[in-house]
């Protein structure tokens, strides 16, 4: 009979497993039919562009990163610790401190078989089933039956802030499993189970840490009030225990757990003073660019919102279940539980006033938090509180879908109704579109001329050119995972400042086919002789409505530039520090 039990639950776990997965596979159709030359670009592409060869984005960037990866690891190519190719510095590699192999295992293992966006896609579908049982399994702690369990997980497989930031190739989207993943294992501390459970949980901190910084950073800042909450819902097991002997007893296991976090503050601290204080957001970001990437109280509201940093939607039937939980529990619940669904409700609304505070009349507490919090103000998307958010949202539903099963007398009634609200979510949170897919060209002609002419230590330029945090500069790392060479300029939200000053500021006329004072003279200290123009990305914000091809014939009317082929979407243009006059009396002469 125990036999049959058991296989009966791994059936129901492999067919709960196989859901999620299909459940990946609906809300990011048509990628299946594109895995291996697609990746996604944006949840709610922009109109017309469901599908297209080279569009710019983060997309490019998270791709990069974890192609750098395989580089390295099946090609040999240097340094888990550093990149070669982003902002080439002469004998100064750009410094990386994570792959984010947490969130990308599954494409960092396919990525040893093939070098396609296959493992890229991979990660995705995988990303489901690892949202979806890490919430399963920490909801379970707190409802009596499975299925509200099973509602947390579809709410946290397919919410849309972890969908648009996932389809958006932020790794934030990808890492939120282990928010409750960490709780998970806490909890396993706080219910006084094995010691092993206080080293399982040790490890929480060093996956978040390395699997996404923005899940790691607000996870360490929730913990002292997660260790509250979990305290107080316990309060019934623990209080008949004599103190001194919990006291001891906990004691021991978080001194267990405290190696994690303390390398986990230690991290964040690393990436602080080499990462962040030499790079652009040393000071922070302006209150004017920390509105432009904030929500506001109107998003809210907005069940499909196309703008990633402002996806804050709760959803109508999380909304509805929280307060039909709230009003039951707050009659019929004992003081535990009581303190659960107020705690997390109340949480919850502080958690979105600080979110939407930029841009409403609550600035103060931005401003109070950015003063109080540590690093608190070099969080550009205040929207990104959401990872901490979601899964309490997954919680206040599945105490409030239990609620409703206690008045339910059938259990065939109460398999319905969880089915019934699954199925509410899913159709809530589906925008009821294709996503967006990038397909870009594997070659390009004037990449593979530059890759084949240049020397090993020659950097080469891209145009045009930015301060380096802009994702017009993300279709360069693509061509970079295709042809591995050192770049001048890249994309990457923390750009060095050195790179700044010394040669963007010296470079950014090249973008209008101009030669400023100190243009040359930095081309020639960093040895640089091809200049790849990327028409493709030549917004207004460059061209003042001129295009591509007008820099190109300014440029080449100069005597240091000349053309050498245009390759959609590519011109190439190389540079001699004599002249090319200069270069063909030289040749001359020598014959």
């Amino acid at each position: 009979m125990e036999s049959r039990t058991r296989w009966s639950r791994i059936g129901l776990a492999v067919l709960f497993s196989l859901f999620l997965i299909g459940l990946g596979l609906v809300f990011t159709r048509p990628l299946w039919r594109h895995a291996a030359e697609c990746i996604p670009y944006a949840r709610v592409p922009m109109e017309g562009g469901e599908k297209g060869e080279f569009i710019m984005g983060d997309h490019f960037q998270f791709q990069y990163i974890l192609w750098l990866f395989r580089h390295k690891v099946v090609d040999g190519q240097g340094s888990l610790l550093t990149d070669p190719y982003q902002f080439s510095f002469p004998g100064e590699p750009m410094h990386r401190f994570t792959m984010y192999i947490p969130s990308a295992w599954p494409c960092h293992l396919a990525s040893l078989f093939t070098d396609s966006f296959l493992p890229f896609n991979l990660n995705i579908w995988v990303s489901f089933l690892l949202a979806g049982w890490a919430t399963y399994l920490w909801i379970r702690r707190y409802v009596d039956t499975p299925g509200p369990a099973v509602l947390a997980a579809v709410i946290m497989a397919a919410f849309p802030y972890r969908l648009i930031s996932m389809l958006g190739s932020s790794p934030t989207g990808f890492a939120m499993y282990l928010i409750p993943l960490g709780f998970w294992c806490i909890d396993g501390i706080l219910d006084r189970r094995s010691h092993a459970w206080a080293f399982v949980a040790g490890f929480v901190p060093l996956l978040l840490t390395f699997g996404d910084m923005h899940c790691s950073y607000f996870f360490g800042m929730t913990l002292p009030a997660y260790l509250a909450f979990g305290y107080a819902a316990r309060y019934a097991e623990w209080k008949a225990t004599p103190f001194k002997t919990f006291a001891k007893d906990q004691a021991l296991r978080w001194l267990i757990f405290s190696f994690g976090l303390i390398f986990m503050v230690a991290m964040v601290a690393f990436v602080r003073a080499r990462i962040l204080n030499p790079s652009v957001v040393q000071e922070g970001f302006s209150l004017k660019e920390l509105q432009i990437f904030s929500p506001t109280p109107y998003d809210l509201i907005i069940r499909n919102n196309p703008v990633t940093t402002r996806a804050i939607y709760p959803g109508f039937g999380i909304v509805a279940l929280a307060a039909f939980g709230l009003l039951y529990w707050s009659w019929k619940g004992t003081w535990e539980r009581r303190w659960i669904v107020w705690a997390a409700a109340l949480g919850l609304l502080g958690g979105y006033i600080i979110m939407v505070s930029p841009n409403s009349p609550w600035l103060i507490v931005y401003l109070g938090l950015r003063k109080i919090v540590p690093m608190f103000g070099k969080v550009r998307q205040t929207g990104k509180l959401m990872v901490i958010m979601v899964p309490f949202l997954a919680l206040l539903a599945a105490l409030g879908l239990q609620a409703v099963l206690r008045l339910i007398p059938r259990p065939s009634w109460r398999h319905a109704v969880t089915a019934l609200a699954a199925l509410v979510m899913i159709l809530d949170f589906n925008p009821f579109q294709q996503i967006g897919v990038t397909c870009p060209a594997p070659t390009n002609a004037a990449y593979e001329h530059v890759y084949q002419e240049r020397t090993p230590t020659e950097p080469i330029l891209c145009l045009p050119i930015w301060p380096g945090d802009s994702s017009y500069s993300s279709l360069y790392l693509y061509f970079a995972t295709r042809y591995p060479m050192p770049m001048m300029n890249m994309h990457h939200p923390a750009a060095p400042a050195r790179y700044v000053t010394e040669i963007f500021e010296s470079l950014k006329s090249l973008n209008k086919g101009e030669i400023a004072d100190n243009t040359l003279s930095t081309l020639d200290q960093y040895g640089v002789r091809f200049i790849l123009i990327h028409k493709e990305v030549w917004p207004d914000k460059v061209s003042k409505g001129r295009p591509p091809e007008e820099t190109v014939e300014k440029l080449t009317q100069t005597p240091w530039f000349r053309k050498v082929m245009d390759s959609y979407p590519i011109i190439l243009l190389e540079y001699r520090a004599a002249g090319w006059e200069a270069e063909a009396a030289k040749a001359e002469g020598e014959e």
